[in-house]
């Protein structure tokens, strides 16, 4: 980029809800001329075209159940990055539509210089119980800013490390004014620095009473300060064009960081595991659908995988996301946490395996204790295809890309078995080659050609792929080491108890049911769930069931409250 030249921040006026109708056609329109490599997704006319949409609202109108822009980072980084591509009378134009916001009055807190006005549309107010604006609370929103702000500097840069954003003078900008985002990070002049990341002064401009956002009043305005500022700390580390989904993925999970009960992000994660959204005739789905980790556009703009940094700061402490940040300042987000990852004795391929696990364990599955803290929150990961095996035999054919994580589910009777697959191919992601490949899953009862995993109830599953089977990790949740009952059989005169495994299941009791080979019921009962030697599983006294059960062959059938399990166990008394 030619530091010569000076980039505005970007001033948003609400315009009301006609705002909300020309930015989803300006949005559409971009993504529609979006070419299919996602490296060159917008043109200098489409971005000019959008800002001037911001500028020309004159009817109202309204789309239902469009989401607000959580932050207009992207925008400000999307001029930045393709600010050779315009002419000199664009980026004039660019200049003026970018101007600055001037505002009535100062007041300096902390280490924040806060501007905002007293009167007109920009009057910032708190808000009642209805989130209603309550006359004559300037200044008490003010001074909240001022507060909750500090308390963010506090955790960021006092307690976590992360170094303080370029400053001009002793204090740090923020406005408040009536915008459709949340917030919004501005860069400021042009680089510090003449080589790349170019690090930039920043400011920051946040709504002034939240009262229309989907997180309201001072709920909205704390992860927003903590949001926007570290991005603000971001541009001091190095801004890389093609990472812009780092930054917001970063940003969103440092607002569950320092403001644990707010959890606005738990909005934007039904993109990662489940929406099903269209851009264009190339690219649907969310990243469930095989879309490479690195892709970006604003409607998948990074909030989405705040996942990947909480499921980082989960495995190796919250310290690994100053430390890829840190390394930012030299090498871009994918290099930066594989070389990071590397001081954990791992790397960037096996630890994206285990995020899409991870991502298997949430709703209804979830555990706290092992994989997300706040997973039960999440939806569930969606299938990419569902199938049933109505034969001998099925295959599955699936075109995902490099650094993906697809799942699949095939039912077998009462049982489904589901395949949870990641493209682990770090070098094509790296060079974001965004480059299909083939993968086949067969599901077969009968003899097929090795390598394939032998299931507990007989079936067995066959990968194959269109390249090198080493960029491929895949895992089959109901296959575990500990899956048969023990011992089996059970001598009932020899074992004081028979252990019924349930691997991941956080369930602390079960009902146990012995079924007869006729499938008359034997016997039932309630049993607590044990942990031992890294095994959960149901404990059954034999000292319960030895007056119950005849020596034989048992159905055994256990139930939790998250799912079912069943065995075969023979009884010897």
């Amino acid at each position: 980029m030619n530091n010569k030249h000076k980039i505005f921040g970007i001033h948003l006026k609400k315009r009301k809800i006609a705002l909300l109708f020309f930015l989803y056609e300006a949005i559409f329109l971009i993504i529609s001329n979006a070419t299919e490599t996602n490296k060159d997704r917008f043109s200098a006319e489409d971005l000019i075209k959008f800002l001037r949409s911001r500028q020309h609202l004159k009817t109202q109108a309204a789309i239902e159940n469009y989401d607000n822009t959580k932050c207009g980072f992207w925008l400000n980084a999307e001029i930045v990055k393709n600010w050779n591509k315009f002419t000199e009378l664009q980026k004039a134009e660019i200049s003026y539509l970018m101007q600055p916001p001037s505002m009535q009055c100062t007041t300096s807190v902390g280490h924040f210089r806060i501007m905002y006005d007293t009167v007109g549309e920009n009057m910032p107010s708190l808000l009642d119980e209805s989130n209603a604006p309550i006359p004559g609370t300037s200044r008490a929103y003010v001074d909240s800013v001022g507060r909750i702000f500090n308390y963010v500097w506090e955790v960021l840069i006092e307690q976590m490390g992360f170094e303080k954003p370029p400053i001009k003078d002793s204090l740090y900008e923020v406005y408040i004014e009536n915008i459709y985002e949340f917030g919004v990070t501005m860069f400021d002049d042009p680089p510090i620095n003449n080589s790349e990341p170019y690090r930039y002064y920043s400011y920051i401009i946040i709504d002034n009473d939240f009262c229309e956002k989907r997180t309201k009043g001072m709920a909205g305005l704390k992860v927003t300060a903590a949001h926007e500022f570290h991005h603000a700390i971001q541009l001091g580390y190095g801004f890389w064009p093609n990472d812009i989904y780092a930054n917001e993925l970063t940003s969103t999970w440092i607002e569950d960081v320092v403001y644990t009960d707010v959890n606005d992000y738990y909005y934007e994660l039904p993109k990662y595991f489940f929406s099903y959204i269209t851009y264009s005739s190339y690219i649907t789905g969310g990243f469930w659908a095989g879309r490479p980790f690195y892709f970006y556009d604003p409607q998948m703009a990074g909030y989405e995988r705040c996942i990947w940094a909480h499921f980082l700061s989960k495995k190796y402490g919250q310290n690994i996301m100053r430390k890829i940040w840190e390394k930012m300042q030299t090498k871009p987000f994918l290099e930066s946490t594989d070389d990071i990852l590397h001081q954990y004795n791992t790397n960037l391929a096996a630890a994206f395996g285990e995020f899409t696990y991870w991502n298997y364990f949430t709703a209804d599955r979830a555990n706290p204790d092992k994989y997300y803290p706040e997973g039960e929150h999440y939806p569930r990961f969606r299938p990419l295809q569902q199938t049933n095996l109505s034969s001998n035999s099925i295959t599955m054919n699936a075109n995902v890309y490099e650094l993906s994580s697809t799942m699949y589910e095939c039912a077998i009777g009462i049982d489904t078995i589901s395949i949870i697959v990641a493209n682990i191919d770090i070098r094509a992601g790296i060079n974001r080659e965004f480059s299909e490949r083939n993968l086949q899953i067969t599901i077969s009862t009968s003899n097929i050609e090795p390598p394939y995993t032998q299931l507990a109830n007989g079936a067995r599953v066959k990968i194959s792929v269109s390249d090198n089977i080493e960029n491929w990790h895949y895992f089959i949740p109901e296959i575990s080491k500990h899956r048969d009952a023990s011992p089996n059989p059970c001598i009932l005169s020899k074992s004081n108890q028979l252990q019924l495994p349930i691997e991941d299941d956080i369930a602390k009791i079960a009902e146990v049911y012995f079924y007869a080979p006729s499938l008359e019921l034997a016997y039932f009962g309630t049993f607590n769930v044990a942990y031992e030697y890294g095994t959960r599983f149901i404990s059954v006294p034999t000292a319960v069931i030895k007056e119950k059960l005849a020596s034989g062959i048992y159905i055994v059938v256990a139930k939790t409250f998250r799912k079912n399990y069943k065995w075969k166990v023979a009884i010897i008394k």
